[in-house]
């Protein structure tokens, strides 16, 4: 407890914390990511005004959001809870309906122990309503857990599909493409379930991300390379590639953070392009095809590629 501490950060009356500890966020994300293994505070307060008008409002419980890291909460200087990683899926909490009429100061120590760069990002605070705060969690579960394990089977069943299709007909070179990209949704759909992070730690579980995300990348070009009957020699040559130069900068001595960044810009910008760029290659192939459509056995092979470019758009 630091009701009786004054040196405690949590203690209201220190001014260690509520008065002395403002600071940009950026200042203090950019000071957070050299704290690995260390503990810091952070801190709230909820006037009591607010907190009438909330409660009257039947809002009295507060979402203070996810930690990825050891925590204690302080309320008032008595402690209420402690997190560990069992936890992260869950956000933490703050219940109003007992506050007896006075300012909430609300405070938690974290100790940097999970080798996230940012421990403390938060993420879906507020204040809510019991209903609402039911609703936000069950969807945390759709989304966390269900989702997930849904896309899981079915990209493996539809992997497997096609894996089939490919075996019967080996010359069908986009029958591969398709059973790699099914079967590339199970792990990194899996990536998205607490349970996974939790065993495989933030340090393996962000470089397994990025390797996932440059394969994602690397299969959809392939699905245009082998849609558009890209010379076979070529497609395999660019699938080589793409599949061993990421393990470069796995073992390379890139941050956990830098990881993260990455693996962000990866999906933002080259895995929306690699759609870009599969739909030229298949178009240009159907422009080609337009142009000896005499000389096909398929004669609706253009508006095939047609067709199929313009859904994958």
């Amino acid at each position: 407890h630091c009701e009786a501490d004054l040196s405690c950060p949590g203690n209201p009356k220190s001014d260690v914390l509520f008065v002395n500890g403002l600071e940009h966020r950026d200042e203090h994300y950019e000071k957070v990511s050299r704290l690995h293994g260390k503990k810091f505070w952070i801190g709230r307060i909820f006037k009591k005004e607010k907190i009438s008008e909330w409660v009257s409002k039947g809002a009295n419980q507060v979402i203070l959001g996810y930690f990825y890291a050891t925590v204690e909460i302080f309320v008032n200087g008595e402690r209420i809870s402690i997190r560990d990683a069992m936890t992260t899926r869950l956000p933490a909490l703050v219940d109003l309906s007992k506050n007896s009429g006075k300012d909430l100061y609300v405070a938690v120590r974290i100790l940097h122990d999970m080798d996230e760069p940012y421990p403390d990002s938060l993420g879906g605070t507020g204040v809510v309503t019991e209903t609402q705060l039911e609703k936000f969690l069950r969807y945390a579960e759709f989304s966390q857990i269900f989702q997930p394990t849904l896309s899981i089977g079915f990209c493996l069943g539809l992997g497997i599909l096609f894996l089939m299709f490919w075996i019967a007909s080996p010359k069908r070179q986009e029958f591969a493409a398709y059973a790699a990209l099914s079967l590339l949704q199970v792990p990194s759909q899996s990536m998205l379930i607490p349970f996974i992070w939790l065993h495989m730690g933030a340090y393996l579980y962000h470089r397994v991300n990025y390797i996932l995300a440059w394969y994602q990348v690397a299969l959809i070009i392939f699905l245009g390379l082998t849609i558009s009957r890209i010379r076979t020699k070529y497609s395999m040559f660019f699938m080589c590639l793409a599949m061993v130069l990421p393990w470069g900068i796995f073992f390379s001595s890139w941050t956990t953070n830098q990881f993260i960044e990455n693996s962000g810009h990866v999906y933002d910008y080259f895995e929306w392009s690699s759609y870009f760029v599969a739909v030229l290659l298949i178009f240009c192939q159907a422009r080609l095809v337009g142009q000896k459509r005499g000389e096909l056995w398929d004669p609706y092979r253009e508006i095939k590629l047609y067709l199929f470019g313009a859904t994958l758009l």
